[in-house]
């Protein structure tokens, strides 16, 4: 039904739109759920290596392998999102949310190859190489727990139906803003998304002529969760707030969510979509 109900407000009230955009209204760090994080790990396989031997070697090996999992476990789970029960599957998911560069994965491919020998004495390059493979992972994934960058709340709308902000107030000394008649909504018409991290859905709610016609919930189960949790941790990294592509990008996650509602419900977004900006 929660489908049905966003694919109506994006036939209807989004062909009404004349210029959308994304505007960021809230930037956040996303956190970790484990007692250890992927950085300790990191750091006790730098120790192993300088530690040397046998022993040294093998466990800076594993503890390499056992930062890249925690932060895979870490990432998936702050984004609601069940973590694959083997390896590729797990690299898969993160491609899906846009995250992996193809050299990275083919060197964390390269040693989980190493790994998989049962019994093995791993050379010191070896160690060193899957020192630097983690090393570039975390490094990937760092902005997203770390710099804050993963887009909590944003506002897919229609810039032209942006609210005024209330009356300013002159003195002879200084000018203010008077919040006494602030709007309930940036934006008369659009989409507020949001999403903190570990819970177990995102939030769409719908307004139209400021009103909240419905509030919609996106579940990890839904066709479109992945890609629009993609969205929402790149978008701010690629710099496509307020800008008709980035705002054409998330509609198109959005219709991707109706894929399985009544086809028989009247549906426009695509022509609308195809205008913007035309």
């Amino acid at each position: 039904m929660s489908t049905q109900i966003l694919r109506e407000y994006l036939g209807r009230s989004v062909a009404l739109w004349k210029r959308p955009l994304v505007d960021p209204k809230a930037l956040n760090a996303l956190k970790y759920s484990t007692p250890l994080h992927p950085e300790h790990y990191l750091l006790f396989a730098e120790k192993d290596l300088r530690l040397g031997g046998p022993r040294g070697l093998v466990n800076s090996l594993a503890n390499s392998k056992r930062a890249i999992d925690c932060q895979i476990f870490g990432l998936l789970h702050a984004l609601a999102l069940p973590e694959p029960r083997n390896f590729p599957e797990r690299l898969d998911k993160l491609k899906e949310l846009g995250l992996l560069a193809p050299r990275v994965v083919r060197k964390i491919a390269q040693l989980r190859n190493v790994l998989e020998h049962r019994y093995y004495k791993p050379t010191v390059t070896e160690a060193e190489e899957a020192l630097d493979i983690a090393s570039l992972f975390l490094g990937t994934l760092r902005p997203y727990f770390v710099g804050g960058s993963y887009m909590e709340t944003v506002w897919l709308a229609d810039e032209a139906s942006v609210n005024p902000r209330g009356e300013i107030i002159r003195t002879r000394t200084h000018t203010t803003w008077s919040h006494a008649n602030e709007p309930r909504f940036t934006y008369a018409r659009g989409i507020l998304i949001s999403f903190e991290s570990g819970a177990k859905s995102i939030e769409l709610a719908l307004v139209h002529d400021n009103v909240e016609t419905a509030c919609v919930h996106l579940w990890p189960s839904d066709k479109s969760y992945v890609e629009l949790q993609g969205l929402l941790l790149r978008a701010a990294l690629e710099n496509i707030s307020y800008s008709i592509t980035g705002a054409r990008r998330f509609l198109k996650v959005l219709e991707l969510a109706t894929a399985h509602a009544d086809p028989n419900v009247e549906w426009r977004m695509d022509e609308a979509v195809a205008g913007f900006g035309a």
